[in-house]
């Protein structure tokens, strides 16, 4: 039977990352190989990327979740003219070189970020936006945005508020800065127009008024004692959370809607 070009190309991936893999004597051939016609179809049709400007901003990203498959990533790097010789993919798995075992941000061009264990990329497919939603609810009365240790306090508001009845979002925003160069189409989708946003901040409420309606955190500059004492004294709990929760819901169905983010009750 003869072969299309496209399955030629993909069978020219899958020796040549078999090849790469032998040569060092470790490594992982499997990924590579079976993975071979799913990265053709991407690289081919779908990935924008510029060889030549590895960092260019309108670039997609790629992020191999499996990095133990890194071989396949090289390989197209290659081909596609980015900065990796056939030299350098001779050199795979060596103290040095550009094709480490593992994919390293830095290391090699056209590498976004270091990856290695199995299920890592979904994480940071989401991390890189800034801020995603961590815990949906169907028709959610309120939203709370949080970071870091409050993304906990969060939680338990929300589940505090589903044992009332109430139905609430919770938003994690490690970034405020990635997340605001996301599009427009995705942030409506986390904080959503129409609903209540409170934000959650022990360090202070200052700045988050951008993306909320309504604040909990410290509202003096720096205070110092035990962490239990300082986020009651502060209302920085769920019970605070919940109450806040209640008192935004009832002031937006007071006055008939609920105004664009960074206005603050």
């Amino acid at each position: 039977m003869v072969k299309t070009t496209e399955q030629h190309a993909i069978d020219t991936v899958r020796v040549l990352a078999a090849d790469v893999v032998r040569g060092a004597n470790s490594g992982h051939p499997g990924a590579p190989m079976g993975c071979a016609p799913m990265a053709h179809v991407l690289f081919n049709n779908h990935i924008t990327l510029n060889p030549k400007n590895p960092k260019f901003i309108n670039r997609d990203r790629f992020v191999l979740s499996n990095g133990h498959g890194c071989a396949l990533q090289y390989v197209y790097l290659h081909l596609l003219g980015f900065d990796v010789s056939m030299d350098d993919l001779k050199q795979f798995r060596q103290l040095g070189s550009k094709t480490p075992g593992h994919p390293e941000a830095n290391d090699t061009p056209g590498i976004e970020v270091t990856t290695g264990p199995l299920g890592q990329g979904s994480s940071i497919e989401i991390v890189r936006k800034g801020g995603y939603v961590l815990q949906d609810a169907a028709d959610a009365k309120v939203i709370f945005v949080a970071t870091g240790s409050e993304v906990s306090l969060a939680v338990d508001a929300a589940k505090k508020l589903a044992a009332e009845g109430v139905a609430a979002r919770v938003v994690s925003m490690p970034c405020t800065e990635l997340y605001d160069e996301q599009s427009e189409e995705y942030k409506k989708t986390v904080l959503s127009a129409g609903l209540p946003v409170i934000a959650i901040e022990s360090l202070g409420a200052w700045g988050w008024e951008r993306y909320s309606h309504a604040q909990i955190g410290m509202t003096t500059f720096g205070a110092s004692a035990p962490i239990k004492d300082l986020y009651n004294k502060f209302n920085i709990t769920a019970d605070a959370a919940v109450a806040k929760a209640h008192k935004v819901i009832a002031h937006f169905q007071k006055v008939g809607y609920v105004p664009e983010i960074g206005l603050s009750l």
